[in-house]
């Protein structure tokens, strides 16, 4: 299981904050992939290989539209900026 409440506080100070752009390095997830402890890290991704969305990617998707109701327009940079 995904602890989400670190996941969650970078996004929402960072929108809070103006941040133009979030990234998220890892769209897709990536089998078989194994961190330098050994341990299973290929559920990273927003969607799987079949492109349908991941818990993570739902809760991405939910945390900026909660994120973009409480952050007033033009506190945030936009694109034309």
């Amino acid at each position: 299981m995904i602890r989400a409440t670190a996941p969650r506080a970078i996004v929402d100070v960072s929108l809070e904050e103006g941040a133009a752009y979030l990234f998220n390095w890892v769209l897709y997830d990536q089998p078989g992939e194994i961190d330098d402890h050994g341990r299973d890290a290929s559920h990273f991704g927003k969607y799987r290989l079949d492109r349908t969305i991941t818990p993570q990617g739902r809760a991405l998707r939910q945390w900026y539209a909660e994120a973009g109701d409480r952050v007033p327009i033009g506190t945030a940079a936009t694109a034309s900026e």
